[in-house]
């Protein structure tokens, strides 16, 4: 791999020019040649990876109420090949608001191919007592068109909590159109909740 010369001024000629000195194999062989492609290349495998957001959803959004299934209130489009390599991470978080004290809610996140829960993966859970505000947050690692993530049945409001409970692997195809789903239940329907705010951001 090519090392960038940070502290030397050089000046470049065409690819095809031959660069090699005359001399003996000992003093040929200590010498390496690098093209500006070279150096692009060199860049390209060392820079972090950058994060940038899919979407943020800072309007509320559906009010659940007067039912306990559990509802979508909000979601966020992951567009077809919004990741374009084989490996990266999701970022997502939410904050859930309630209204009533009546009884305990809990905030689930799916993630599936089309924007209803038929058929979707939970990807992770939180809940609550009868106090009002749910915030959360998760990183997903994205591998071999797999999604891990924190144990999705295991209530933590992020990351940064240890589990003895396997992490949670979900199938994710990268090349169509995925949704992820900020859904509510509540325990006592005549309470009412609704995502605040909802966020995706990508590494890649």
């Amino acid at each position: 791999m090519a090392t960038i010369p940070s502290g030397q001024k050089f000046h470049t000629v065409p690819a095809g020019v031959q660069t090699v000195e005359r001399g003996s194999a000992l003093a040929n062989s200590q010498r390496e040649i690098y093209t500006m492609q070279d150096v692009i290349d060199t860049v390209s495998q060392n820079v972090s990876a950058n994060p940038s957001v899919i979407d943020l959803k800072v309007t509320n959004g559906t009010a659940v109420t007067g039912t306990t299934n559990t509802t979508i209130s909000q979601n966020i489009l992951i567009p077809a090949n919004t990741f374009t390599s084989a490996g990266g991470a999701l970022e997502f978080m939410a904050r859930y608001q309630k209204t009533g004290t009546a009884a305990n809610y809990s905030s689930t996140v799916y993630i599936n191919t089309s924007n209803t829960l038929t058929g979707a993966n939970a990807l992770a859970w939180f809940s609550s007592n009868p106090n009002t505000l749910i915030q959360g947050i998760r990183t997903a690692r994205i591998s071999a068109n797999t999604l891990t993530v924190y144990p999705a049945n295991t209530t933590a409001l992020s990351d940064y909590a240890a589990t003895s409970t396997a992490q949670t692997s979900v199938a994710f195809d990268p090349t169509v159109d995925n949704y992820l789903l900020f859904a509510v239940q509540l325990n006592d329907g005549t309470d009412s909740a609704v995502v605040e705010m909802a966020r995706a951001v990508k590494y890649e």
